[in-house]
């Protein structure tokens, strides 16, 4: 090379001073991943891993600040088996659908943690979806990133 002109035959390394073949096989395998037909799904499973982990983590505990936990929704939907007028005589806000399956299954809580966490992440899922349709890559990482970590959203998918 002279001066500023540069030769075909020049190459100007990308790589870190000091990683030689490592940071290559770095750069060469990050470049595969982001840039494959398949790149949108792989950052769509990142982000509902990253979903996961609020929504699991010490599912056998209640996270509400209160103590109540899924009893209230059990209740209701039991009430709502037996026959009480749904929203007059039983006060909540659960979803019809949640509160039908609470009152037919008997179990424990847990159970219906685990049931709530994977509709949220059917929900997210969803989302994503729904989004990358209509705005590609970077709205299906916003909707996605809020849905995840909306502080209302996670609090209910518990």
């Amino acid at each position: 090379m002279v001066g500023s002109q540069m030769d075909k035959g020049d190459r100007v390394s990308t790589a870190p001073a000091g990683k030689g073949m490592i940071g290559e096989f770095a750069n060469r395998l990050l470049d595969r991943f982001f840039h494959t037909r398949y790149s949108d799904l792989y950052l769509a499973l990142i982000i509902l891993a990253i979903a996961s982990i609020p929504r699991l983590f010490y599912i056998t505990r209640a996270i509400h600040p209160n103590g109540v936990d899924e009893g209230i929704q059990i209740m209701a939907g039991r009430m709502w088996d037996a026959g009480y007028e749904f929203y007059t005589q039983i006060n909540t806000v659960q979803a019809p659908l949640m509160l039908f399956i609470y009152g037919i299954i008997e179990g424990d809580p847990v159970i219906f943690r685990v049931f709530s966490a994977i509709s949220s992440l059917t929900i997210i899922s969803c989302l994503l979806w729904v989004g990358h349709r209509i705005g590609g890559r970077y709205v299906m990482v916003a909707v996605g990133a809020f849905a995840s970590l909306d502080m209302m959203f996670l609090h209910e998918s518990r």
